[in-house]
């Protein structure tokens, strides 16, 4: 998606009858439509094409050829089966980029296990790491162990493009979940590796910084992240405590983290006395890096998402319109568009006539073997 909302044409294939099963996902439908598939699917093309068919192959191998990228998620293994591994599109098209992303990768001990977002979060260590100290391993509530394997995946494909922009020559890119989630431990993974140390769950906080997590107002929650010397001295001015600065206990980033525990149940009781509100209107005029903790509907109406369109609009084919996340990419040579999901097998007629040259009867005939199928017969 985030390529197609760049300007690239994708075509989504889907297998008949049913497309894909996101499509289905409950429990939240605008007129029928999975709003979990609306999230993911919007500015592409789909295509319903049977692929188990010898004719569904030949239309596969015929987008192959005019295509720059053959993109699968499926589990290792199944490109292969169906005669559709990167050696043989190379041979119909060799300057092809084939792309898959899969749950472990290809060589991977776990190449045949299914690879889904709670079990990526889980393997990675980040589940480990959420939540409260003392509570049940915590999920993110956003689905990262798929969407970093997703945002990694565009900016392989860029890159590929680029390569062969340079050199003439397409490639294969095979990606996994788990690499790319485990990719973002970042400093969590030096600190094991130089010191041993393995992380534990610190809830909104953080292993080095202090102070820096989610502290309790008399209204809600804001995050504050005083942790330099020049915010950790305004912060105390603000608080009336300037004196906290200086003090050996806390003067320091590391004294600080020596005596967190003291430091912040002195903080919470300072911060529990005014709104939300009140303290952002205190704090965030002073530069201090201070947040509310917005829920989703207050976090999807903030001003700066607005000012930004990261809030956009458009018209959904099933009728009315629809409100949807925007493309956070900002190019200068670049406008955002956006256009509805498509409707299972919307775009099959037009591809086949238009991408490929097909004439009439060539498609009525792979309509009426049901090698394909185009968007009026699921809607009858």
């Amino acid at each position: 998606m985030l390529l197609a909302d760049m300007g690239a044409e994708v075509i989504k294939i889907e297998r008949p009858p049913e497309g894909d099963e996101m499509r289905h996902m409950p429990p939240y439908f605008y007129r029928g439509e999975s709003a979990y598939f609306i999230s993911i699917n919007r500015n592409k093309k789909s295509v319903v094409i049977d692929l188990k068919t010898e004719a569904g192959k030949a239309i596969f191998l015929d987008l192959v050829r005019e295509s720059d990228i053959v993109f699968n998620n499926a589990r290792v293994g199944v490109m292969d089966r169906l005669g559709f591994d990167y050696e043989s599109l190379k041979k119909v098209n060799p300057k092809i980029i084939f792309c898959s992303l899969s749950g472990f990768g290809k060589d991977s001990p776990y190449k045949n296990r299914p690879g889904y977002d709670l079990n990526i979060q889980a393997m990675s260590g980040v589940i480990s790491m959420n939540g409260e100290p003392g509570r049940p391993p915590a999920r993110l509530g956003i689905s990262m162990g798929d969407m970093s394997g997703a945002l990694y995946t565009a900016f392989a494909m860029v890159n590929a493009l680029y390569y062969r922009e340079k050199t003439g020559r397409g490639q294969e890119i095979d990606m996994a979940l788990l690499d790319s989630l485990a990719s973002l431990l970042t400093y969590q993974s030096q600190y094991y590796w130089v010191a041993g140390v393995i992380p534990q769950q610190i809830g909104s906080g953080h292993m080095t910084s202090v102070p820096y997590q989610a502290f309790e107002t008399s209204d809600g929650w804001i995050v504050i992240d005083a942790h330099s010397q020049k915010h950790w001295r305004i912060l105390c001015e603000i608080l009336n405590a300037p004196h906290f600065a200086d003090d050996p206990k806390y003067a320091t980033l590391d004294a600080r983290r020596r005596n967190k525990s003291e430091l912040v149940e002195w903080l919470s009781a300072a911060l529990s006395k005014r709104t939300t509100d009140e303290w952002m209107s205190i704090l965030a005029p002073a530069e201090i890096p201070v947040s509310p903790v917005n829920t989703v509907d207050r976090a999807l109406a903030d001003p700066s998402l607005i000012a930004r369109r990261m809030i956009v609009e458009y018209e959904h084919s099933l009728g009315g319109s629809l409100k949807s996340l925007g493309n956070p990419v900002r190019m200068s040579e670049h406008t955002q568009s956006y256009t509805s999901p498509p409707l299972l097998g919307q775009h099959t007629l037009e591809v086949l006539r238009d991408t490929l040259g097909y004439d009439q009867d060539r498609i009525e005939q792979l309509t009426a073997e049901r090698v394909v199928s185009d968007v009026s017969r699921f809607n009858r």
